[in-house]
């Protein structure tokens, strides 16, 4: 897990299926350090991340092998001092075989932008 410092064309194709309309927004956020990007096995999997408050954001995530390096990003949320760890999904099934083995609870539903429904996952990280 290593955080990038800079936003670049490949970073852009490889995120934009998770970004949806948010590209320019998250974009902003990682290059002023609101966000953070990350880096899994030199690029095979992309993740943005964010702290709110006590809880560990998971943005966007692209690539592959998002099951093995849960523990990685559970550890990490952790680590910053975050409660609980959310995220956000319009493929809730491909998410679900990521983070089966984590006791995420479906907390919203959301009709985004272009009929596109948005599923709001949380965990509590000590009360497992």
């Amino acid at each position: 897990m290593k955080q990038l410092n800079v936003w670049n064309k490949a970073t852009k194709k490889q995120l934009s299926p998770a970004l949806n309309n948010a590209k320019g927004t998250i974009k902003r956020e990682v290059l002023t350090g609101v966000s953070k990007l990350w880096s899994f096995n030199d690029g095979e999997l992309l993740a943005v991340t964010r702290l709110e408050g006590s809880e560990f954001v998971l943005v966007a995530v692209a690539g592959k092998s998002l099951r093995k390096y849960t523990p990685e990003i559970y550890s990490y949320a952790k680590r910053v001092g975050a409660s609980t760890l959310r995220v956000h999904t319009q493929v809730p099934k491909a998410i679900g075989r990521a983070l089966r083995a984590y006791p995420f609870k479906l907390i919203e539903v959301r009709e985004s932008l272009f009929n596109k429904t948005e599923f709001v996952y949380r965990m509590d990280l000590y009360n497992e």
